[in-house]
């Protein structure tokens, strides 16, 4: 098995359990949430650096996400906008599903395609 595979599955298991943390009350939540957010990033990387993966266009779906994610996160906070919230996080999961479906896509089809 490659062994950047097991990062992205510590990053995985690390934000299922950020998500049980939460659901728990637990205060360690966020940094479990972190701490697969960077497993993710850190796969991606040393995919690109591989040379494994060749981002495209589908990196514009995981910014935006990331951008709307944290909105909605900050939005929160705020009386006046916190209305806003759940649509801007339920609008950012979407685009970052939308970026995992093509870079599982573009990532099978391997370096043939370039």
């Amino acid at each position: 098995m490659y062994s950047g595979k097991w990062i992205l599955f510590a990053g995985i298991v690390l934000l299922l359990s950020g998500g049980a943390a939460r659901g728990a009350g637990s205060g360690i939540a966020p940094f479990l949430f972190s701490a697969g957010g960077i497993c993710k990033i850190s796969y991606i990387l040393l995919s690109v650096k591989t040379g494994r993966y060749r981002p495209g266009y589908e990196i514009i779906f995981l910014v935006t996400g990331l951008l709307l994610l944290f909105c909605g996160i900050a939005a929160r906070r705020y009386a006046a906008v916190s209305v806003y919230s759940l649509p801007l996080i339920s609008f950012a999961v979407s685009l970052k599903i939308i970026f995992v479906v093509f870079f599982v896509k573009k990532f099978r089809r391997g370096r043939s395609s370039y």
